[in-house]
């Protein structure tokens, strides 16, 4: 009796720690695949890449029980990770390769009792819990991967990512040890879901601003005035920079007016004509328009005042 009821208080602590992740959406089938790197090494170096041990020819079968170890990018079928939906909704299934019916999988499936350190493997399609995975966004292309027959995270054995490092479960906590970043193979860059509302201006209300192009330069502010559904109008105010004036004009003028910004399919857009979709800075700080012409606008951070030194009192 003891032990069952041991057994059901770790299954609703695993379900509540599951639920408690938001799903993110992934691209899912061929048409994309990705990379898989640790966050300890995302833009530093080429290394802390998923890879299946052994395989160093382009067409080299992977075995069924073969851990899954990090280890320098190359370009072999290995690295290739391709989601498919599972059965559940908000978890996914991680095909390996270039294989039909290889799947990443946790090696014993002991639901919420798996231990720690349990193996993060390559084994047949089986449809069963252990090889449906739950992708958790932290921000700025940073993900937790769950199981969902134990709960814990997918994990770096020892946090170390250097080559042949394992990758195991753990139960959760905080660290780039236990984060990764799918990196599409085709574009090089990092996935990042996006969100159903322009949050980088839901969040953040006043920005400097700058824009320009062949003869003119602005620079100033800018503020949400407001959101209108996808449309987001922003006041931005401050001085036009003017190379292309009769002489004895002036080469500096005062602005101040309202443009409107959409977000439409998780991406920024302002006159397409002109400029390309809006991008993101990896720290999510700047919002940068490029083409013909550019526009930028960087989070002004609220100033802090100091609060006022108080004299003891003479006595």
């Amino acid at each position: 009796m003891k032990k069952a009821l041991t057994l059901l208080i770790a299954t609703l602590l695993a379900m509540v720690t599951a639920n408690a992740q938001t799903p993110a959406e992934v691209p899912t089938g061929p048409g994309t695949r990705f990379h898989i790197q640790s966050a300890m090494n995302f833009g530093k170096n080429q290394g802390g890449y998923w890879d299946v041990p052994g395989i160093f020819q382009p067409n080299m079968s992977i075995s069924r029980g073969a851990n899954i170890q990090v280890y320098d990018l190359d370009v072999h079928h290995d690295r290739y990770f391709t989601f498919y939906p599972s059965t559940v909704p908000g978890y996914y299934e991680i095909q390996v390769g270039l294989t039909n019916e290889t799947r990443i999988d946790i090696q014993g499936a002991k639901g919420p009792t798996t231990p720690n350190g349990s193996n993060v493997q390559v084994w047949d399609r089986t449809n069963l819990t252990n090889q449906r995975f739950l992708l958790h966004h932290l921000g700025n292309g940073r993900f937790k991967i769950y199981d969902q027959n134990s709960g814990k995270a997918l994990c770096l054995a020892n946090r170390s990512s250097s080559n042949r490092s394992n990758v195991h479960i753990w139960d959760d906590h905080n660290g780039p040890w236990m984060e990764w970043y799918l990196i599409d193979v085709k574009t090089k860059k990092p996935f990042v879901p996006y969100s159903k509302t322009p949050d980088f201006f839901i969040k953040n209300k006043s920005f400097s601003y700058k824009s320009g192009g062949m003869v003119s330069r602005s620079e100033g502010k800018a503020k949400v005035k407001a959101i209108q559904g996808n449309a987001i109008l922003m006041e931005v105010s401050g001085t036009n920079h003017n190379s292309d004036v009769p002489p004895g004009q002036p080469t500096e003028t005062k602005f101040s007016h309202v443009i409107e910004i959409r977000y439409e399919n998780g991406k920024y857009i302002y006159l397409p004509d002109i400029y390309n979709p809006g991008e993101l800075s990896a720290d999510g700080k700047t919002l940068s328009f490029s083409g013909d012409a550019y526009m930028e606008f960087v989070v002004e951070e609220p100033t802090v005042k100091p609060r006022p030194t108080t004299r003891p009192t003479k006595r």
